[in-house]
C-alpha cells in the first residue's frame, strides 16, 4: 500500500515538472517584444516657391503624412535650388528632390560647383513625379519635327539655367543636324520671357515645360502653341544624336498634366525623385517609404501629379537613374521582395562613381585653393579648371536611359 502511495505521489511530481517544463517552452517561444516606431517631432522638405507644382504636391501627401503620424510636416521654401540642396545635404531638411536627366549637380558643374556643394552622396527615397521637357513652337509655324528647324532660325536658351539651357537646344540641333552656328541665339532670362518672346514671335524655338501655367495663355493666343515630336522609336538615330550632347534622358509621350497641346507628343521624359543625404537615417526612410508605399491610394487623388508616386516607378528609378537608391528604401524594398543582388550591384557602382566625383571635386578645391583661385560658378577661371580635371582623371560620364511605354 505505502509502495502504490509512493508511485502515485512520485507520478504527480512528474507531472507537475512535465507541465513547468512545458510553461517554460511555451514562455521561451514568444516573440520577442518590438518597440512601435516614434516618428520625429518634425519632418522638414526642402522645397522651391508656393507657385510651383512641387509645391502643390508635397503640400498635398504631406497633409495626409502628417495627420497618421502626429508629425509636423514643414515646406521650408528657398527660390533658389542650390540652397534647398545645400539643407539637404547639411542634414537640415529630411528630404528634398533630384530633377532627374539633370548630371549637373552630380558632376558639380556649372551652379552646382560651389564650395558648399559640388558632388556628393545624394540618394533617391521615393519618386516625385513623372516630368516632361519639350520644345515649343508657334502653333502656325509649322515645325512638326527637328528637322524642320533650319539655319537661320532663332533659337531662345534659357540662360539662367546653365549650363543646361544652352545643351537643351544643342541636343535638339544634334537632332536635326543644324550646326550650332547656323542659328541666332537669343538669351531667354526668366520663365515668363521664353512664351512672351515665342508670342511675339521674337523667337522661333524654346525648351519649355508643359506643366507650367504660362504655355495655357500661349496655347489661346493667335496662332496657337505646338510641340516638336521627339519620337525615338521612329527615329533612333536622330535620338542618338541628341544623346550624344545630353546622355542623361530619355523619350516617351507626354501625359495629360499641363497644356492639351503637349498631350501623347514624344518629349524629353524623365522620373524625378525625393531625395535625402546617403547618411540620413535610414529607419526613417524605411518607414517614410512604407508610409508612401502603403498609404498611396490614400494620397494618389490630392494633387494630378501624386500618381505617379508609386513602388513601380521607385524600382523603375532603381533599374535606370544614376542616382542610388537610400538605404532605407533599399531596406523596405527587401522586404517586399523586389531588391535583387543585380540592384545592389548597380547601385553600389552609382555610389562608388559619386565618391569619385566627390574626391576629384575636393581636390580640385585645393588645387584651386593653392593657385588663388576663386571656387566659384561665376568664375571661368575655377570652372575651366574643373573641367580641366574631371578630363584628366577620365572621369566617365553620368547616363540614364528612360523611355516611357
Amino acid at each position: 500500500m505505502v509502495k502504490r502511495i509512493l508511485l502515485i505521489l512520485l507520478a504527480a511530481v512528474l507531472l507537475v515538472s512535465l507541465s513547468a517544463f512545458v510553461a517554460c517552452g511555451e514562455e521561451e517561444e514568444e516573440p520577442p517584444v518590438v518597440e512601435e516606431w516614434q516618428w520625429p517631432d518634425k519632418f522638414l522638405i526642402a522645397s522651391q516657391g508656393a507657385a510651383t507644382v512641387q509645391y502643390a504636391m508635397q503640400a498635398a501627401w504631406g497633409a495626409y503624412l502628417e495627420q497618421d503620424t502626429g508629425m509636423k510636416v514643414r515646406l521650408v521654401v528657398n527660390e533658389d535650388p542650390v540652397i534647398g540642396r545645400i539643407w539637404t545635404k547639411n542634414g537640415m531638411m529630411q528630404l528634398g528632390t533630384i530633377q532627374a536627366g539633370t548630371s549637373d549637380d552630380a558632376k558639380g558643374t556649372g551652379k552646382w560647383g560651389t564650395r558648399e556643394l559640388g558632388p556628393w552622396q545624394h540618394h533617391i527615397v521615393w519618386t516625385q513625379l513623372k516630368g516632361g521637357m519639350g520644345y515649343a513652337v508657334k502653333g502656325n509655324s509649322g515645325i512638326k519635327t527637328p528637322y524642320d528647324i533650319k539655319p537661320g532660325m532663332k533659337v531662345l536658351y534659357l540662360s539662367f539655367l546653365v549650363p543646361a539651357g544652352r545643351m537643351w537646344m544643342e541636343s535638339l540641333l544634334a537632332w536635326a543636324q543644324v550646326d550650332p552656328e547656323d542659328v541666332e541665339w537669343v538669351a531667354g532670362g526668366n520663365i515668363n520671357a521664353m512664351f512672351t518672346m515665342l508670342q511675339e514671335g521674337k523667337v522661333d524655338v524654346t525648351a519649355g515645360f508643359p506643366s507650367g501655367p504660362p504655355w495655357l495663355e500661349l496655347e489661346a493666343s493667335p496662332g496657337g502653341l505646338s510641340w516638336i515630336a521627339l519620337n525615338s522609336d521612329e527615329d533612333p538615330e536622330g535620338a542618338e544624336r541628341y544623346l550624344e550632347i545630353d546622355p542623361t534622358v530619355g523619350f516617351g509621350p507626354y501625359g495629360t498634366s499641363g497644356c492639351p497641346s503637349a498631350a501623347g507628343i514624344w518629349m524629353q521624359s524623365s522620373l524625378h525623385s525625393y531625395s535625402s543625404a546617403g547618411d540620413t537615417d535610414p529607419e526613417l526612410i524605411y518607414h517614410l517609404v512604407k508610409w508612401l508605399d502603403e498609404n498611396y491610394d490614400k494620397y494618389k487623388g490630392a494633387h494630378p501629379l501624386c500618381v505617379d508616386m508609386t513602388i513601380e516607378n521607385t524600382m523603375r528609378l532603381a533599374e535606370t537613374s544614376f542616382m542610388p537608391l537610400h538605404a532605407g528604401t533599399v531596406k523596405y524594398l527587401e522586404e517586399k521582395g523586389l531588391w535583387t543582388p543585380a540592384h545592389e550591384a548597380r547601385r553600389q557602382q552609382n555610389i562608388d562613381l559619386i565618391d569619385r566625383y566627390e574626391q576629384a571635386f575636393q581636390a580640385a578645391i585645393a588645387m584651386a585653393d593653392e593657385q588663388g583661385i576663386a571656387v566659384d560658378p561665376a568664375n571661368e577661371e575655377w570652372n575651366e579648371m574643373w573641367e580641366n580635371y574631371k578630363v584628366q582623371l577620365n572621369l566617365p560620364e553620368y547616363k540614364m536611359f528612360v523611355t516611357f511605354p
